[in-house]
């Protein structure tokens, strides 16, 4: 039964070529370098179903013999409109494939080549190359802060209990792998260790951008986070924390302090960023604060065969991941996204969303009060929520605003009033109600 006739659109993902033609290698190197896709032979660019011949048949597989390296595409016929057709499906390769020398990448339904810059971006996305153990030659070694690496040693060993190395300081950095077999400094020693990698690496850094609504209107903060990694961990920590609210929840009797996100999910996803964004691209890490949201842009997506979903140890930068699992900022390889999960899922807030692209990972996390966690019943949920934003409140207006009789009003004001949440003030007509602070 063969396919059926559709409205042909040529796309990323979607080539329409009336012929097996050599311009076809460029096709597949561009897909397998993207996303993959698939290439149709014997349909024309406006959609005319005209079919193929066994010279095209013999062409492909010509063509695929000469992509380096070799490509493990689908290649079969299909009929469409009564024709009989090639289809040939592309997958996205884990490698870079190059056509006559050259990388190809696909951009909208055409293909580019890369130039050498882009190439070594691409292949630190695919893991090809693991920018952090590669020795540089412009690091160097007077560079490297011998206190940095003492205050590294010291919680180390607080943390995993690994002794102290009682070796010279030559010694010391090639076991930490600060120097590599070559001698030189390697930029994942660089960046932890040194003062100010930012010398050699101008846009590893972190900018944090403060919005005053849920949209990229009106900024009301925008600061540029240097330093070394850890450093860099730290600041960004402690200027992002100060920019979110803090509240209290009621946990059986217990009045519980938090943030509107929970501390532990903005160290994993700042930490998560930092340790595994793609260092050969030249774009800075962006957390941006809106006001319902918190968004922390990675340069760099998940690694092939990794996913949000499906997260797995396949770390882009193996010696950064292990400099900051060595001081505890973060635990088992691989384990963040399900920690996330699953504190959100402990402290009643949403689960941490991610948005993968090609080259950037976005990671959201939602601003809720923090009064609102462990308040089940809708109607309070929706008195708590316009207390918070009318700051005083009396009961007739809370049931006007709601849409409910001022007893059923009246009857969840007390229930909240017992748990600790609302405060009742003034007296008979000057009765008005606020949260608890």
């Amino acid at each position: 039964m063969g396919e059926r006739a559709r409205r042909w659109k040529e796309g990323e993902r979607l080539e329409l070529k009336s012929r097996a033609e050599n311009s076809l290698a460029r096709d597949i190197s561009a897909m397998a370098n993207t996303k993959g896709g698939v290439i149709y032979i014997g349909i024309t660019n406006d959609g005319r179903v005209v079919g193929a011949s066994k010279k095209d048949e013999e062409k492909v597989s010509d063509i695929l013999s000469s992509l380096f390296p070799r490509v493990e595409a689908d290649v079969e016929w299909v009929n469409i409109e009564g024709k009989e057709v090639l289809k040939i499906t592309v997958p996205k390769s884990d490698r870079l494939i190059s056509a006559g020398g050259l990388v190809y990448i696909r951009v909208g339904s055409t293909n580019r080549p890369l130039d050498l810059t882009e190439m070594l971006e691409l292949a630190g996305e695919n893991l090809l190359v693991s920018f952090d153990m590669m020795e540089n030659p412009y690091a160097k070694m007077e560079e490297i802060s011998w206190s940095i690496v003492e205050s590294y040693l010291e919680k180390r060993h607080e943390v995993r209990g690994i002794s102290i190395p009682e070796e010279p300081e030559e010694r010391i950095f090639e076991m930490l792998r600060i120097v590599g077999p070559g001698g030189k400094v390697t930029n994942g020693g660089y960046l932890f260790f040194s003062r100010y990698p930012q010398r050699l690496f101008h846009y590893a850094t972190v900018r944090v951008m403060e919005f005053s609504s849920t949209h990229r209107e009106h900024v009301m903060d925008d600061r540029i986070i240097e330093g070394n990694l850890r450093e860099m961990f730290d600041k960004t920590i402690q200027t992002v924390t100060g920019k979110l609210r803090r509240g209290f929840y009621i946990e059986g009797t217990k009045r519980v302090e938090d943030y509107e996100i929970p501390l532990e999910i903005v160290r994993e996803g700042i930490a998560n960023a930092i340790i595994h964004r793609n260092y050969l691209s030249t774009a800075s890490i962006r957390i941006e604060i809106f006001e319902d949201r918190l968004e922390i842009i990675n340069p760099g997506s998940f690694p092939p065969g990794v996913d949000p979903g499906h997260p797995i140890h396949k770390p882009r930068n193996p010696l950064i991941a292990h400099y900051f699992f060595d001081i505890g900022v973060v635990e088992r390889y691989g384990s963040g996204i399900y920690r996330m999960t699953r504190i959100a899922e402990e402290k009643g807030v949403p689960k941490p969303e991610y948005i993968t692209g090609t080259t950037q990972t976005k990671l959201i996390l939602y601003r809720v009060p923090v009064f609102l966690r462990g308040v089940k019943d809708d109607l309070a949920r929706k008195i708590l929520a316009e207390l918070h934003a009318r700051k005083i409140s009396k009961a007739k207006e809370l049931a006007s605003t709601l849409g409910v009789s001022e007893d059923t009003i009246l009857r969840r004001l007390r229930e909240l009033i017992a748990k600790g949440l609302v405060e009742k003030r003034g007296r008979g007509k000057g009765t008005y109600y606020t949260l608890r602070t």
